[in-house]
């Protein structure tokens, strides 16, 4: 009969757990500021002219009451699409900073099955943000900069101990 190892929750696990959450938090924190520059720099050097173009070919040949509804409704349709378009270049850097920081820090810690982590941390985040920002909106809550935060640090976290409890001869075992 094969020996298993004994899973228990250790302070080494809980430390390597806490190493990823504050790598995850530290990069997000990184990330708010570069997003937020990163999505005016697109909207204006990529949004305001696609607008522009959307417009001029959209209420081309039009005259009167004509050019009026639809040159509203294409203004609409191109400010609602370039916000699309800028939030779609914008969002994965939410993402993939915080699991190259979460990685480094899991890394610097000795910590093995780095990658079984990240996984587990995208699915949690994954599962964390589509229930507890619509929660937040179902209750008229706002989720503020902070909330992204917690999410993040938690999702890490338990990814991590997932993986410590797990497979704890692959936790404690650096890779090579």
């Amino acid at each position: 009969m094969e020996k298993r190892e004994k899973r228990e929750l250790t302070y080494v696990a809980i430390g390597r757990s806490a190493a990823a959450a504050g790598g995850a938090v530290a990069d997000v924190l990184l990330a708010l500021p570069l997003g937020a520059y990163l999505a005016v720099a697109l909207f204006d050097d990529l949004g305001v002219p696609l607008v522009k173009e959307m417009i001029s070919g959209g209420t081309e040949g039009l005259s009167g009451v004509q050019g009026i509804i639809v040159g509203a409704f294409v203004v609409f349709v191109a400010f609602v699409f370039a916000i699309y378009l800028v939030i779609a270049l914008v969002a994965p850097i939410f993402v993939v900073i915080p699991l190259l920081t979460t990685a480094a820090a899991l890394r610097l810690t000795g910590a093995g099955a780095i990658t079984r982590s990240l996984w587990l941390m995208l699915g949690i985040v994954g599962v964390l943000a589509g229930t507890i920002l619509p929660a937040l909106s179902v209750l008229n809550l706002d989720a503020r900069w902070w909330t992204w935060v917690l999410i993040v640090a938690t999702g890490s976290f338990v990814g991590r101990l997932i993986v410590e409890l797990w497979r704890p001869d692959l936790a404690g075992t650096p890779p090579t």
